[in-house]
């Protein structure tokens, strides 16, 4: 038995509905009114005609009539994936710079993500693997900035001598960015502030104690890599670790046949080519047309990644620096993600207007006040979800260097995206519109399948449908 993904659209000039079905094939469809299909849209008919509502996602597609009395069963499909995450609280004991200053605990977390050890910005994370270095090695790290601001006000901290006191750090929120460091052999995040009002005790480029969300993406189930180099700006040559098959090139001009190139033309712009990839458990070319790529900075400095979703299907990774803006030629690291994937509870890649392509699962983003755009879904939240969100950036005038971060609102139960525009290194980030320029990319991620709601079984029931959980 087949199963095919769809995605809905809603019609609110400032909202993208989207959600996913998993329709199961039963012998008795057969006659009933139920084909299938390759790449088909289903349609609601009604004395009106027929309108538009769900798009088929998947190959095997089913198109399925619906009318009065026609009942077929609805399978909530469990969405036990290769992703481990969960999403990580640090606690700032005192604004020093060594492992008694901070402790980290996860809130929520799924398949054997563990807090190690941390100091200040900088906290080692392990994934249930043999040993530290296999999992750098066999999966790809990437990490969200899970706190729209974040004060870290503190006194200071007496040295041994008045030269070697620890500053006190002034009141005011810092605006973090997150990287990947190696420690002790496997992942590490880094976090900074980028430029920040606080008028003591921190600068823009410090790094940062923020509450943040990770996921480690097996290479077993996605494409994804560590951008390298061999000296700070130096052109990107390796990988420290990647999805078997990826190589590097660099050079003035790409003639072909790098997955990742390094124009030394543009610094700090890397063009991925997945193209010739299928993605692992999807049957999806690896496409920008067919999936999300989620990025991060991959050095233990005060740098931020974007991605850039091409037209001939590419990517283009961008790095900058998270103070000046400034692109650099620094390393990065990148997971790639079709549509419909396993484990993926929503997705999508999200414009100024909070318009989404490349978008599947169950959830609904709309556009907030400036600078910020909300996502919702039935049955999630980060007791039980982790959402990690990654900038698209470099196309038009106003997102080419702006930051991305996210906070829960429990009472209206959403996440609040926050986008922010690099000032001068004195003040403090500001909200941005941008327009319909592309905004961010975001994967919800959980293995929590939510029960059915009296709201959804009584709809369902009316309709004559008849809902039914498959646990795997």
């Amino acid at each position: 038995m087949g199963f095919s993904s769809y995605q809905g659209y809603g019609t609110a000039p400032s909202a993208l509905v989207f959600f996913s079905f998993n329709f199961r094939r039963f012998p008795w469809a057969a006659g009933r009114g139920i084909s299938c299909y390759d790449s088909v849209g289903l349609h609601l008919l009604d004395a009106a005609g027929s309108v538009p509502f769900i798009r088929a996602m998947r190959h095997r597609s089913l198109l399925l009539p619906f009318s009065a009395g026609l009942g077929f069963v609805l399978v909530l499909s469990s969405a036990h994936g290769a992703i481990i995450a969960g999403n990580l609280t640090i606690t700032q004991n005192d604004i020093g710079n060594s492992a008694a200053g901070v402790a980290g605990s996860f809130s929520y977390a799924q398949g054997g993500i563990s807090y190690a050890s941390g100091n200040r910005g900088d906290f080692a994370i392990r994934f249930g693997g043999a040993s530290a270095a296999a999992e750098l090695s066999g999966g790809i790290m990437i990490v969200s900035i899970a706190e729209n601001g974040r004060s870290n006000e503190g006194p200071m901290i007496p040295g041994a001598t008045p030269e070697q006191d620890i500053p006190a750090i002034g009141p005011g929120p810092g605006y973090a960015t997150a990287s990947i460091q190696p420690s002790g052999g496997g992942y590490a995040s880094a976090t900074f502030i980028g430029p920040t009002a606080i008028s003591s005790g921190a600068k823009a480029g410090d790094e940062w104690n923020v509450n943040q969300s990770i996921g480690y993406f097996k290479y077993t189930e996605f494409i994804g890599g560590w951008l390298n180099n061999a000296a700070n700006n130096d052109p990107i040559t390796n990988f420290r670790s990647s999805y078997p098959g990826l190589t590097v090139g660099s050079g003035a001009t790409n003639t072909g046949g790098w997955t990742v190139y390094d124009s030394t033309a543009s610094a700090g712009v890397y063009n991925v080519n997945l193209t010739g990839f299928t993605a692992p458990g999807s049957g999806l070319a690896a496409t920008s047309q067919n999936g999300i790529m989620l990025v991060v900075g991959g050095k233990n400095e005060a740098n931020h990644a974007s991605s850039r979703a091409n037209e001939d299907g590419t990517f283009d990774i961008i790095v900058r620096s998270s103070d000046s803006g400034n692109t650099e030629n620094d390393p990065a690291a990148f997971v790639y993600i079709p549509t419909g994937q396993e484990g993926v509870v929503a997705m999508g890649r999200v414009d100024g207007a909070a318009n989404v392509t490349a978008g599947s699962g169950i959830g609904t983003v709309t556009k907030g006040t400036t600078g910020k755009w909300l996502i919702s879904t039935t049955g999630y939240d980060p007791s039980n979800s982790v959402l990690l969100i990654s900038p698209e950036g470099n196309i038009g005038t106003n997102n080419g260097d702006n930051i991305y971060s996210y906070a829960y609102d429990a009472e209206n139960q959403r996440w609040v995206v926050e986008g922010r525009d690099l000032q001068t290194l004195t003040a403090d980030p500001t909200l941005q519109n941008i327009g319909t320029e592309p905004a961010f990319s975001f994967a919800l991620i959980s293995n929590h399948v939510p029960e059915p709601s009296t709201v959804l079984l009584g709809a369902l029931a009316g309709m004559g449908l008849v809902a039914r959980r498959r646990r795997k």
